[in-house]
């Protein structure tokens, strides 16, 4: 299934019917660039990268969904500040069909990519995710996170001890919103 929400800047993907966020990971496929500035996640999340910081990422999305690259880099912070990146469309990204094909019976992920010339911040997403109660316990980052003209290249690898550590956070995460939609967590 697509989504495009109202604005047209971006499009998400789904193998199910419809969206709910449960326990799935959201994958964020764009060009990014670090801000300089932080903000606070609007709601519980594991936001994770498949790059460290000052990296400029070579992998698709596709090997992505595949599971051929995961993240790379422990998430620290809970609900602390995190960085903030302006992301735009990235214009190498499969087409529609590519992702739909891929995602076919994958119930670990979405996937949301940015509209050709459009842009905007990892944070105002996130706080769009929140409002569209799309509350994703884990979000995978798959942009470049360089600042300025200085960045080192890395190739998309597979990070087993990582991505299980990880998965260990999103997995609370995603109990914390369940506890919390039923009423039942503050």
């Amino acid at each position: 299934m697509k989504w495009t929400d109202s604005t047209g800047k971006v499009t998400m993907y789904t193998s199910g019917a419809g969206f709910t966020a449960g326990t799935k990971t959201l994958i964020i496929s764009s060009h990014g660039a670090l801000r300089g500035t932080t903000f606070g996640k609007p709601y519980p999340c594991v936001i994770k990268f498949a790059l460290p910081k000052g990296g400029a990422l070579i992998a698709g999305l596709i090997d992505v969904i595949k599971g051929n690259v995961t993240d790379s880099e422990i998430s620290l912070g809970g609900q602390k500040q995190q960085d903030d990146y302006n992301i735009s469309h990235y214009e190498h990204d499969p087409t529609s069909l590519q992702i739909q094909n891929a995602l076919a019976g994958n119930t670990n992920y979405d996937v949301l990519v940015l509209e050709p010339g459009k842009h905007m911040t990892l944070s105002t997403l996130l706080s769009w995710l929140n409002q569209w109660n799309l509350k994703y316990p884990g979000i995978l980052c798959i942009f470049c996170r360089v600042k300025g003209g200085e960045y080192f290249t890395v190739h998309g690898k597979k990070s087993k001890s990582v991505q299980q550590l990880n998965m260990q956070q999103v997995m609370a995460t995603a109990i914390a919103l369940e506890l919390k939609a039923k009423g039942k967590a503050t």
